[in-house]
């Protein structure tokens, strides 16, 4: 009869520590593609164009590129946007990249560098490209939570003027009224997507472009960003997973703390 109560008495320890302990963390899939869709992009150039390159390989997308300058004939002295997708785990410049996330974590996608170089040209180049971004998230069952289709398409026009920075840099020709820096205009990102998958309710956080201590609020939910001549300036789009409620109990569990539960009935019961 003492080991059936101390059997007993184990089944119920257990049974209250599994109900407690904390729900088991969910690990997702992420995958990260990101381009510049060169077919959008316009430059004031005389109406020909030829003023903006697009290079690079592992975009993705039709006619999509790593890589835009300004100059393009002139590689060693071209100024740069360059886009990477996982830039912590993966080389950059990458137009394709995987990695995890879990519940709590915080991770940094659609890396943007930014390299001003002075050109010798004389004209102010002005052009729209669209930055195209595609983030999916899939879950452990191979269920695609976020992406295709269902809120993984990040696409934001990107705003860049190229100034006339033919040296001597004197001329004050952007928006924000600094001499000779590089500005690009872009959406402020600032989105929030919630799903549920296993009964468990999450919000994908999605900020950027971070950091933005060269960035000023442009109105219309628009940034503008300045780089300094002769600089490089890094920015990113960061990923954040929230788990809002917590794991229930499976059955089984359940069980095992209603037999632990009776384990302890009968072994007060004995001891009285």
């Amino acid at each position: 009869m003492k080991t059936a109560r101390v059997l007993m008495a184990v089944i119920a320890l257990a049974g209250i520590v599994a109900l407690a302990g904390p729900a088991s963390a969910v690990t997702f899939d992420v995958r990260v593609q990101v381009g510049w869709l060169n077919d959008t992009g316009t430059c004031n150039d005389s109406g020909t164009n030829d003023c903006l390159g697009f290079t690079g390989a592992g975009g993705f997308g039709a006619g999509s590129s790593l890589q835009m300058n300004w100059d393009d004939t002139t590689t060693s002295i071209d100024s740069f946007l360059i886009v990477g997708a996982l830039p912590e785990t993966s080389a950059f410049p990458t137009g394709d990249a995987t990695s995890t996330i879990d519940p709590g974590q915080t991770i940094q996608t659609a890396q943007i560098r930014h390299i001003n170089n002075a050109i010798p040209q004389e004209d102010d180049f002005l052009a729209t490209i669209t930055l195209a971004t595609l983030l999916t998230i899939t879950a452990p069952d191979a269920t695609v939570i976020i992406g295709d289709g269902t809120g993984g398409d990040l696409n934001v026009d990107v705003t860049f003027l190229e100034t006339n920075n033919e040296q001597p840099c004197t001329e004050t020709s952007n928006s924000l009224g600094s001499v000779c820096d590089d500005q690009f205009t872009f959406i402020d990102i600032n989105a929030d997507i919630p799903f549920t998958f296993d009964g468990i309710d999450y919000v994908l956080h999605v900020r950027g472009l971070l950091p933005a201590n060269t960035c000023e609020d442009a109105g219309g939910g628009l940034v503008n960003c300045l780089t300094r001549e002769g600089e490089t300036n890094d920015r990113f789009v960061t990923i954040s997973l929230e788990q809002l409620t917590r794991e229930v109990p499976l059955p089984g569990t359940l069980l095992l703390l209603g037999l632990g539960l009776v384990g302890m009935g009968v072994t007060l019961r004995k001891r009285g």
